[in-house]
């Protein structure tokens, strides 16, 4: 619809199946009828006193203290008093009831509907019921509209229905539909419909109801033409969606083509993307006109018999909106008007035959475009003054409007999966769609953008909501929200019963109705980063969906029917439950949604509008507001307005622009990173070079502010790409970079981008030779202190620079030193033992107060010397020390940043961990950050990413739990922290979480049975959960002592076991391995394929083994009987165990090296 709705909202139609069928029908406003407050009026066949009934419409008064409908004697009316009442007398005309209601506004569309039954009645406006209630009130009969006796109305009625039953709040709500209108027999059949579409000088509203041409009405001294006017006549214009074309399929037929013949008005709006020849509006069949672009510069009109006629139009631009227009007079002088303004006029006599948008010769010439508000009129050309009207500035206007009337009117703002492009000329020329990609090609026609959210503090702030109804049935909860690491976030609350809460801590996101916890969905947070999150209970299923992915959790059963109510924001009540969070648009719908609509509402990270995506919705907070605003405006058309409690008087409206590393801390010197850290920085992160043809090309990065990967491994192809400028974020452009080809640094080998633990790094050679090794070198000047963070991994041991702050000699900042990490600004200062992990390094460069520091550890003092930077070196101490080293982030300021150092360690370490790894910190709890790192790098090394696994095989993929017995920090190991299962980290047996029985011991080693009744369950059934002929388990262990037939782990006696001097598989295979501390893993592939592996390398294998799989759940440190009860303890030490499919000799290899590296990055 082009104009506003009543309440001010743009009317995204409401898109229903059910009693109208399967197909999507997107309702529309047509026409309404307008009445003078003189006598105007519709009078009709009187209904029969009924008893029950519903009578509701739309209306927009001119004026209140105006009659509405009556009864034909007079007795039963329905009128306004002043802005804020109805009165309704029933047929007897002895009972009178008054209905209050928030004060409506002259002018504006609202929409009325009184209920009775059994003596009483109820009014609804607007969807919300009267503060008065239920009211005494009898019969009601009906026989005249816009009167009663001498009294008459003054202003629009629309949609005007009766029914003989009393509708419930929810089909009321549901015609009124957030303001957007919807079919009147939603659910049940009326007696009488007027939709009072008619037009012209028609004098009779036909009924559309069940009571057919008894009821139909007659107009009474209105004007004989007029009368019927649009919908939103006078209100503003407002775009609202259009129509996107993919260019490769889509095209929209009209029902009927339109015959240009003579004079004609054409009007659109256009937002093209390429401009190669693309033939907007056309004819299916081959040479019967068309409207095309040409180019960039060039629109064409054509017609048969008349041939092209191009306009030179000013250059249109990608992604930008422009108005053309076309007319032709009665001399056949063709006129195109672009953005107001007249170009070219040629003569062309021929006739354009246009059945169809992006269909020309059925498929040639395809449209890459949006269009939106095709307006089309024969016999008239358009004035100046109209063609100024219809572009208005580029605020546009309704062509019907403008034009007086319309052959052809499409405001293509339906959406979801409409098929429909309604035609409101009056015509019934709808346009149907074809091969679109459907939800996503109704799209907003300004795109939709973040402004400000909600910034919440956790103590006390919340938002109450004036929201009394219930979501029933259909339920659908979508909203944004940012929270620090492990922090929960309460965004939808009743009360302490019903509520919606991320955790975080436990990965998983909660939502309890009517105190059942309906949804208990696992997720990984992602820490100070936006997420977005669509709640849906459909039927007996819900389900949620995290950036657009479906939770791995899937559909949780539940109990139909349940209802869910909203009244405040930010916390579970009153008294408990605060959340320190920001959260944004804050939608709830009755409208059936799922993965399209998560996938659209995410939108890549870039969001949408959740009227646009969902219909309709019932609540919908933008938090867009700022200042001191303390009211949080519901945009859903339902009035259901939210005020802000306890929040400070400002700073609580904050923008929703992702805030980044350097906003928190700015003033960096030099700042290189491969992803975006600060939001004021718009440029590219680095310029590579491809091997193939040594052709440069920037690249920036996504909307998740991190490297464009798909842009960088497009340009690169199967080559090598090499890092020719890491540009700097710091905003001193002091890029680092390297002209010379030989030395420059590689983030792309063989197609494939380079990863650490994941994320890309940039990949330094370490050749010792002056012309091979890569450095990168940029500005950096100036007296100490100076403070450095710098996020990478030597790949080897001995003299090598990381980073130097000379180009020289006498200023290195990151130096792995015969095995020992140091600086050197004149004298050495030491922090330790260097290892080949990836670790987070700190310096501080500031005389006799340097300090130096490893993955958020305690900082070593001391002097480095007073040496001064004059120049920062990348990968090299000048022109010596070549380091073979992965760079990912690199940040240097110069002032001392020991203050701040832990946050700005925090925000680094929070985006460089896998998200897996991460969300299994945030379940045990592990805050050193060593050994944070270890998991992380862990995680890395188990899918193959790291580069630190001999054959970078993804065994990830293969396990179904793996325990790593990971400690809390250097001194602090529980066995709680040791149940978590790194690949389902929730606190449930489903997700085979370890129950400890008996008190196993603890070490930072890992968990030690006692050999007499101590052992782990892992709740995990080989029958139930692997496939027979297709399974494994690999286990490190410590503390060894020599017991034959001791189970490590197993079941049912067993069938898939480890044993202490040998490996058993399915009781009967026996093969021998040394009594010595070792990584073992046992794998089948085939049913004639059982190797055992020591360390990573095979030490026996066997055919013989039969594959029947136990059916009791798997303990380890001892085995399980076939009644699932221990047996057989055993009285070592488990460092690490996993259960997975068969691997192969690479795959096993890689595990065992895995836990290898965990092991020595922990100590252990």
């Amino acid at each position: 619809m082009p104009f506003l709705s009543a309440s001010g909202m743009s009317p995204y139609n409401k898109i229903r199946g059910g009693a109208l069928g399967p197909a999507a029908i997107p309702f529309t406003f047509g026409n309404a009828l307008d009445f003078d407050g003189v006598n105007d009026y519709v009078s009709v066949t009187e209904t029969n006193s009924l008893p029950d009934y519903t009578i509701s419409s739309w209306f927009r008064a001119d004026s209140f203290n105006t009659f509405f409908a009556s009864s034909s004697n007079g007795f039963a009316n329905i009128w306004m008093r002043f802005s804020t009442r109805f009165y309704v007398r029933d047929v007897s005309g002895g009972v009178t009831a008054s209905f209050a209601f928030p004060a409506l506004s002259v002018g504006t569309w609202n929409h009325f509907a009184l209920v009775g039954t059994g003596g009483n009645a109820r009014m609804y406006i607007n969807g919300v019921e009267s503060t008065s209630l239920s009211q005494s009130l009898g019969n009601m009969q009906f026989a005249n509209l816009g009167k009663s006796s001498t009294s008459y109305f003054a202003g629009l009625i629309d949609e005007t229905s009766i029914w003989t039953s009393a509708l419930t709040a929810g089909q009321i709500a549901d015609q009124y539909n957030s303001g957007n209108g919807n079919y009147a027999d939603a659910d049940v059949t009326p007696l009488l419909w007027w939709k009072l579409n008619e037009s012209g000088t028609a004098t009779t509203a036909v009924n559309s109801g069940s009571g057919g041409s008894t009821y139909d009405g007659t107009l009474n001294n209105f004007p004989t033409s007029g009368m019927w006017v649009d919908h939103y006549t006078g209100l503003p214009f407002a775009f609202n969606n259009t129509l996107q074309f993919d260019g490769v399929n889509d095209f929209v037929s009209f029902n009927s083509g339109i015959n240009l013949t003579s004079a004609f008005t054409f009007s659109t709006w256009l937002k093209p993307s390429v401009f190669s020849l693309q033939a907007l509006f056309a004819n299916s069949s081959y040479s019967q006109g068309y409207i095309a672009i040409m180019n960039s510069t060039t629109l064409r009109f054509n017609s048969a018999g008349g041939g092209s006629s191009n306009f030179t139009v000013p250059t249109m631009v990608a992604g930008e909106w422009c108005h053309i227009a076309i007319t032709r007079d009665a001399s056949n002088n063709v006129k195109l008007y672009f953005n107001g303004v007249a170009t070219q006029t040629y003569v062309n006599t021929g006739t354009a035959f246009i059945d169809s948008i992006s269909n020309y010769n059925s498929g040639q010439f395809r449209t890459s475009v949006a269009i939106d508000e095709v307006g089309i009129l024969t016999g008239t050309d358009a004035t100046l003054t109209q063609i100024a009207s219809l572009y208005n500035s580029g605020a546009g206007e309704n062509f019907t409007s403008v034009m007086g009337s319309s052959d052809l009117n499409y405001h293509l703002d339906e959406s979801g999966t409409a098929t429909t492009a309604v035609d409101s000329s009056g015509n019934g020329n709808d346009g149907t769609l074809s091969n679109f990609t459907l939800p996503g090609a109704w799209v907003p026609h300004t795109p939709f953008a973040f402004g400000n959210a909600l910034e919440f503090d956790g103590v006390n702030d919340y938002i109450q909501t004036t929201w009394t109804a219930n979501l029933t049935g259909t339920i659908g909860l979508s909203f944004w929200v940012k929270s620090a690491s492990g922090v929960s976030a309460v965004p939808f609350a009743k009360n302490g019963t019903e509520y919606i809460q991320t955790q975080p801590g436990l990965n998983r996101i909660v939502g309890y109705i009517d105190s059942v916890g309906v949804w208990t969905h696992t997720y990984t947070q992602t820490p100070d980063v936006w997420q977005h999150f669509l709640l849906t209970y459909i039927g007996t299923e819900a389900r949620v969906y995290i950036n657009g992915v479906e939770s791995s959790t899937g559909a949780r059963a539940n109990t139909a029917g349940r209802t869910f109510s909203i009244n405040r924001v930010g916390s579970y009540s009153i008294s408990s439950g605060y959340s320190v969070m920001t959260v944004d648009e804050l939608a709830a719908t009755t409208n059936s949604s799922g993965l399209t609509e998560a996938v659209a509402l995410y939108n890549s990270g870039n969001g949408s509008d959740a009227n646009a995506v969902l219909g309709s919705t019932e609540l919908y907070y933008h938090l867009n507001e700022s200042g001191t605003a303390t009211t949080a405006v519901d945009s859903s058309g339902s009035g259901n307005d939210g005020t802000l409690i306890n929040f400070a008087t400002s700073g609580m409206w904050v923008p929703h622009t992702p805030v980044l590393l350097l906003d928190f801390y700015p003033s960096a010197a030099n700042a290189y990173s491969l992803r975006r850290i600060n939001s004021t920085y718009t440029g590219s992160l680095i310029r590579v070079r491809r091997s193939s043809d040594n052709v440069e090309q920037d690249i920036g990065y996504d909307s998740a502010n991190i490297l464009d990967t798909t842009a960088l491994t497009s340009f690169v192809g199967a080559n090598e790409g090499y890092v020719v400028s890491w540009y700097d974020q710091s905003g001193n452009a002091a890029n680092a970079s390297q002209s010379t080809a030989t030395r420059q640094p590689k983030i792309v080998t063989s197609g494939n981008v380079i990863l650490e633990s994941g994320k890309p790094t940039v990949w330094f050679d370490s050749l010792s030779s002056f012309s091979n090794g890569d450095v990168l070198n940029a500005t950096l000047s100036g007296a100490q202190p100076i403070s450095l963070f710098n996020l990478r991994r030597y790949r080897a041991n001995g003299t090598n620079l990381a980073i130097s702050f000379d180009g020289g000699s006498s200023g290195y900042a990151d130096i792995n030193l015969s095995s020992e990490f140091r600086i050197y600004n004149g004298t050495y200062l030491a922090y330790g033992a260097s290892n080949l992990n990836r670790g987070l390094w700190y310096s501080l460069s500031n005389g006799a107060a340097s300090s130096v520091a490893l993955d958020s550890s305690v900082a070593t003092s001391g002097n480095s010397g007073t040496n001064a930077a004059t120049q920062l070196t990348i990968g090299a101490g000048g022109l010596n020390f070549f380091a073979p080293i992965n760079e990912q982030e690199i940040i240097i300021y110069k002032s001392d940043q020991t203050i701040n150092r832990s946050a700005i360690e925090a925000n680094i370490n929070s985006f460089y961990i896998d998200p897996d790894a991460q969300a299994f910190i945030s379940a045990a709890l592990i805050t050193g950050t060593t050994q944070q790192n270890a998991m992380a790098s862990l995680v890395s090394d188990l899918k193959g990413t790291s580069g630190n696994t001999t054959s970078g095989t993804d065994v990830w993929s293969k396990l179904r739990a793996f325990y790593p017995m990971c400690p809390i920090d250097a001194t602090t190991f529980t066995l709680d922290a040791c149940k978590w299962n790194l690949i389902n980290p929730l606190d449930t047996d489903a997700a085979f979480r370890m129950t400890w029985v008996n008190s196993p011991t603890v070490t930072y080693e890992g968990v030690k049975g006692d050999g007499t009744s101590a052992y782990g369950n892992t709740h995990f059934v080989e029958s139930a959960q692997m496939t027979a002929g297709n399974n494994g388990m690999t286990r490190d262990s410590f503390d060894i002592i020599n017991q034959y037939y001791q189970i490590i782990a197993g079941a049912d006696y067993p069938k898939l076991s480890f044993r202490r001097s040998t490996v058993s598989y399915s009781g009967n295979v026996q093969l021998i391995h040394t009594a010595a501390p070792e990584i073992c893993t046992i794998s089948r592939l085939t049913a004639t394929d059982f190797t055992v592996y020591k360390d990573g390398t095979s030490i026996a294998t066997s055919a013989t083994s039969t594959t029947t799989q136990a059916n009791q759940p798997m303990f380890v440190l001892s085995s399980s009987n076939q009644y699932g009860n221990p047996i057989d303890p055993v009285a070592l030490g488990l460092t690490a165990f996993a259960i997975h499919d068969g691997l192969t000799a690479n795959e096993a290899q890689d595990i065992s090296d895995a836990i290898t590296n965990f092991n020595t990055a922990l100590g252990r």
